[in-house]
């Protein structure tokens, strides 16, 4: 029984350790070090998630947890490349909100968001297609690099 306590404890504190480290956003080797957390773990840790919003998609505002969670579940049509970006851009703003960072693929996500939503998908062009699924493959690169790469 004491032997199992002692693992017990061990093994607490190894794991609150690690998830310690694993959102340390304290600098190390003279540069400043953060880290990305991907969309499932955005729809699925919703208290913190709510704690950063609002957040901007270039003309969508995602002022509640219950937007943000659907827009992380790409809207229920992941066949839908706009419903790709505007995941993967809303982890990656989460992720800068949470640990700073800047990224040119989400400013270009946000302009094309500007202009377009995810009602316009089927009416693009094959290289505006072509442009977004680029853009949400950026992005989702981004937020799978842990860190994530220079910008």
């Amino acid at each position: 029984m004491k032997k199992k306590l002692i693992m017990l404890v061990f093994t607490l504190i190894f794991v609150f350790s690690f998830s310690a480290a694993a959102f340390a956003t304290d600098c190390c080797d003279g540069c400043c070090c953060h880290y990305t957390l991907t969309p499932g773990f955005w729809k699925n840790h919703t208290d913190l998630t709510e704690s950063l919003l609002p957040i901007a998609l270039g003309n969508i505002d995602v002022t509640s947890i219950d937007q943000a969670v659907q827009i992380l579940n790409s809207n229920g049509d992941s066949s839908n490349g706009i419903n790709k970006l505007c995941r993967n851009l809303l982890a990656v703003k989460l992720n800068f909100a949470y640990f700073g960072g800047s990224l040119d693929a989400a400013d270009q996500a946000d302009a094309f968001l500007m202009e377009y939503g995810p009602d316009d998908w089927s009416s693009l062009t094959k290289e505006q297609k072509s442009y977004v699924l680029g853009l949400a493959s950026a992005l989702d690169d981004y937020n799978n690099s842990n860190p994530p790469p220079e910008s």
